[in-house]
């Protein structure tokens, strides 16, 4: 098996992980959902924009 830097990566946040302590890994998983929130919020705002430009330019027309 051949370990490119992408897989060592992870590797290495894995053992991290396991290393952690119970409440550094609440930490850490409340961090993981809250990023994932923030991505899907800014993603869905992004898609609000374009949908509501679009709208805005058929008025236009």
């Amino acid at each position: 098996m051949i370990l490119s830097p992408k897989n060592i990566d992870k590797a290495k946040d894995k053992l991290s992980y396991i290393h952690m302590s119970k409440s550094e890994k609440a930490d850490y998983e409340r961090y993981v959902v809250n990023l994932v929130r923030e991505r899907d919020m800014i993603s869905t705002a992004k898609m609000d924009g374009i949908e509501e430009g679009k709208k805005i330019g058929i008025e236009k027309r």
